[in-house]
């Protein structure tokens, strides 16, 4: 900003400066240059870096901040860091989901340690509380059976581990993550039932993650309830 002394009042526009009057006297200010429109590719990069923020904080609000505080990070980095480095790749250009499945809710304690993990034959099944029919999943009374292999051969996987569970949702305000009541789910009975309040039916995406007596956490696990 430049201080001008001018024999007569004027304030407006002069070519790429603006002239007005500020306590008194006349200044002059260089106006800013037009910026180049944004290319498509960082539009989108703009879109994911909102929604991945939103999605941290559907996950804080779900209670599950410490499955990231706990997970072994590179020097420096942040739970937040780690959070965007796993989902970033996930969303779309337009900020949405584009696969729910690969989607992480809970980061594993230690990296490429699979002591905590659900393994390979998690699995939805079938009893007078559950049917699935075209139309997708039907909840009668809410209680939603999950069921998964224990044979104890799995190593690091230890028969005192939780299983927790979140529901998940999109809508157009963002991102919505409830966790669950869960029944049972030690790891070494191999099976649980987890409670659907009557607001949450329709929700699509079931998220089940092993936690530890010590407070560790699996990687989560997707389920897609109407596939």
């Amino acid at each position: 900003m430049t201080k001008v002394k001018m024999l007569f009042e004027f304030r407006g526009r002069m070519g790429d400066a603006v002239v007005y009057p500020l306590n008194g006297k006349m200044c002059m200010r260089r106006l800013p240059t037009r910026r180049e429109p944004l290319c498509r590719e960082m539009v989108e990069q703009q879109q994911r870096v909102k929604s991945v923020a939103r999605l941290y904080r559907a996950m804080k609000c779900a209670g599950l901040s410490g499955a990231w505080e706990l997970a072994e990070k590179p020097a420096g980095w942040s739970a937040y860091n780690l959070f965007v480095q796993r989902n970033l790749p996930v969303l779309t250009g337009d900020g949405g989901i584009g696969d729910f499945r690969s989607l992480v809710v809970t980061e594993g304690g230690t990296i490429n340690d699979e002591r905590l993990e659900i393994n390979d034959k998690t699995l939805i099944i079938n009893d007078e509380g559950l049917t699935i029919n075209d139309e997708g999943l039907e909840i009668n009374d809410g209680r939603l059976v999950v069921g998964w292999s224990w044979e104890g051969g799995y190593a690091h996987c230890r028969g005192d581990d939780q299983l927790g569970a979140v529901l998940m949702e999109g809508t157009e305000r963002g991102f919505e993550m409830r966790a669950l009541e869960v029944e049972g789910g030690l790891r070494k009975e191999g099976k649980a039932v987890v409670r659907v309040p009557e607001e949450l039916r329709g929700w699509r995406y079931l998220y089940c993650y092993m936690k530890s007596v010590a407070g560790e956490y699996s990687r989560s696990v997707c389920v897609d309830l109407q596939g």
